[in-house]
């Protein structure tokens, strides 16, 4: 069969309408039953900063801005939240199950047989302003805005974080893999069969391609994307053979051009001599074998073991991979080590966070009108937990860059009212740490017009070429930025202007709501 097979991209839910939270239907229904479909809003997508998890580097330096204990996340997600934007809908069965929803009394929840019409022909005429896909972004800047009715804004806030906030901590989770593995050594994602439940292992098989992994063990990810796809062979095959030799012997023949045999199912010691039998055998009629995979017990010390064996049968081409419920820091403690390992498979921890589950990206209101010719409100939602307190407004993010050509702060604007001439940029968390920026000074805006007029209008490159990006992206930061354990926080701050107008409408909001 001639190979005609192309990528063919992102997996839609046909169920997608109804993987939102109620409450986000029963606010839209509020505006249709009190018609207040003409107010406007623009929702504000986030995450919050994090709890350092050593306690001496947080009384230092304080809440660190990305998830692991690190500075930064890589937003990823962007494609499938669009096609959930402009695919938006709601079919008959739909409908039919809504109209089946109670009320805490027992009585219907929407009786109106005229709100399923509306529903019916509902289309998410709203512009999405949006950082690319693959942005380094951090804490509290806005990843998304959403700016059109507030009664389809409510509709789009579950589903969007789903679609956002794991992917994004599973490329990140990646790039740390990625680092602690350094350029040399082969990272393959192990992670399908340990993925989170959902249909499809695919999201978290792209998203640690996206993050820096060479390729994956998931045939549908290399489906869907064009990620390339590898394998090894499972301890059940070895097991199937009356003896491990046998076993290895007959793999080899049927994969004499793709050999890499699992040496551990009962003893490494003795799986190794068992592979170079094969290797040897594979080297007297021209091929190789390409590798041996450990998947069990002291990898540091095994590593060698196997390393000296090959060498002394002059296998010295034969890899050796290594996994096992691996991550960032045992994989960085392997290489400080000098152990002698060629590759890694990743499964369990890149795609299940021990360390830190969640992103915490939310979707807030950050200003609202009763009509599109009508002035816009800033809106605030109070807490007694400062990180809560939001940031009021619809905002642009300047990148600015510094003498050396890498990027060195963040500030949020009002993109409503941007700032000209000389600015204080202020820390939101600590008002006495300020920085005089202006307007002229070299900088790009983070947030593109990604969705208008009910169209995908930005650019969507391949995964290979947002991986590449993303790369070059982490090295536009300083290295204290990205490393894997730092107590350096890169530097975001508002606007002075936008920082004393959260302070004035919290005094508001307090004095109006007694709080």
């Amino acid at each position: 069969m001639s190979a005609t097979w192309k990528p063919v991209g992102i997996q839609i839910n046909p169920d997608a309408a109804l993987e939102g939270d109620l409450y986000g239907l029963t606010d839209c229904y509020a505006c249709w039953k009190l018609g207040l479909l003409d107010w406007q809003g623009v929702f504000r997508m986030f995450y919050r900063r994090k709890k350092r998890q050593d306690k001496r580097e947080a009384e230092e330096a304080g809440p660190c801005l990305g998830p692991f204990g690190g500075n930064y996340t890589i937003n990823v997600g962007l494609p499938e939240t669009l096609q959930f934007i402009k695919d938006f809908h709601f079919d008959a069965s739909h409908l039919n199950f809504l109209a089946t929803l109670r009320a805490f009394d027992d009585n219907v929840l929407f009786p109106e047989h005229e709100f399923f019409d509306w529903l019916a022909k509902i289309e998410m005429n709203v512009t999405v302003r949006a950082m690319p896909e693959g942005s380094i972004c951090f804490a509290d800047e806005p990843i998304l805005e959403v700016e059109g009715p507030l009664a389809l804004g409510y509709l789009l806030e579950t589903y969007g974080l789903h679609l956002t906030g794991y992917p994004s901590m599973v490329a990140t989770k990646a790039s740390r893999i990625r680092k602690a593995a350094g350029k040399e050594m082969l990272v393959i994602d192990f992670s399908p069969r340990r993925a989170p439940g959902g249909g499809t292992t695919v999201p978290g098989s792209r998203a640690l391609y996206l993050g820096g992994f060479d390729a994956t063990s998931s045939m549908a990810a290399g489906y869907r994307h064009g990620i390339p796809v590898t394998g090894t062979v499972a301890h059940a095959w070895l097991m199937s053979f009356e003896n491990e030799q046998e076993a290895m012997e007959a793999f080899a023949r049927a994969f004499p051009g793709n050999c890499v045999l699992l040496i551990d199912t009962y003893s490494v010691k003795s799986g190794i001599e068992h592979a170079i039998k094969v290797g040897l055998y594979l080297k007297s009629i021209g091929r190789q074998l390409y590798g041996v995979r450990i998947d069990s017990g002291d990898l540091n010390y095994l590593s060698r073991l196997v390393r000296n064996r090959l060498d002394s049968e002059g296998l010295t081409k034969t890899n050796i991979l290594v996994s096992g419920d691996l991550e960032e820091n045992s994989i960085l403690e392997l290489r400080n080590l000098g152990a002698p390992i060629d590759g890694v498979g990743v499964g369990t921890e890149a795609v299940n966070f021990r360390d830190d589950p969640t992103l915490g990206v939310v979707y807030k209101l950050g200003c609202c009108r009763k009509g599109i010719h009508e002035p816009w409100r800033h809106t605030l939602k109070l807490s007694d937990s400062t990180p809560k307190i939001l940031i009021p407004g619809a905002h642009q993010v300047w990148r600015f860059m510094g003498e050396d050509g890498l990027y060195s702060h963040d500030m949020i604007v009002d993109r409503l009212e941007l700032p000209t001439g000389e600015i204080n940029m202020i820390n939101p968390y600590d008002p006495t740490h300020r920085r005089k920026v202006k307007s002229t000074d070299q900088y790009i805006e983070m947030l593109q017009t990604a969705f208008k007029d009910r169209q995908i209008v930005c650019d969507l490159p391949s995964v290979h070429e947002i991986r590449a990006s993303i790369q070059t992206e982490l090295a536009r930061f300083h290295p204290s930025v990205t490393a894997l354990h730092s107590a350096y926080n890169y530097q975001v701050g508002i606007e002075e202007r936008l920082f004393n107008l959260r302070s004035e409408l919290i005094k508001q909001a307090r004095d109006r709501n007694g709080a």
